[in-house]
């Protein structure tokens, strides 16, 4: 059965995308970005409202951050697993 499960992609695998932040939305832990492609999700660059996997860095963001994401498909929704600040 192990062998019929897709392999998870280790986080380290996962690109960092440059994005600005567009909105944050603290209630509902979303972060609308404009952002780079998105090549291990197949997506292209866009501004989208995102779900953010853990929350705790939400309340730092404000619109135009410069920003790094880092994005996977979790139970076939797209999520933010990962931001960091670009310097």
């Amino acid at each position: 059965m192990e062998l019929l499960r897709p392999k998870q992609k280790d986080p380290s695998e996962r690109p960092w995308i440059s994005s600005e932040v567009k909105k944050v939305d603290l209630p509902g832990t979303q972060l609308t970005i404009a952002h780079g492609a998105i090549p291990s999700i197949n997506m292209p660059a866009m501004t989208m409202t995102f779900p953010v996997q853990d929350s705790a860095h939400l309340r730092m963001l404000k619109p135009g951050d410069q920003v790094q994401i880092q994005a996977a498909d979790i139970g076939g929704t797209v999520k933010i697993v990962n931001v960091r600040m670009q310097h």
